[in-house]
């Protein structure tokens, strides 16, 4: 019973860790180059970048989001991996 519990918070939890990992990768990238974003991620996403657009307002605010659209899914394969492999694992 407590493996399954443990089981079911990891496949919880991973991609909200996934996730945040996306958000600060994301803001490392757009402190190289904010181009990479304003050119070609804005669009990917569908956050439309126009000289008037409110994106020019709260730009890290969009690229947070980005960060995390982009990496919270494969949090989820991960902890099912994780915590399957984690059931097998006698404690003594």
């Amino acid at each position: 019973m407590k493996k399954t519990v443990a089981l079911l918070i990891l496949i919880l939890i991973s991609p909200i860790i996934a996730g945040v990992y996306g958000i600060i990768h994301d803001q490392i990238t757009y402190t190289i180059s904010p181009e990479y974003y304003t050119k070609f991620k804005f669009i990917q996403f569908g956050f439309i970048h126009e000289e008037d657009h409110p994106i020019l307002a709260r730009p890290r605010l969009v690229v947070s989001q980005i960060g995390f659209l982009a990496t919270w899914w494969m949090g989820l394969p991960i902890g099912i991996i994780l915590g399957l492999v984690g059931l097998n694992i006698k404690m003594e």
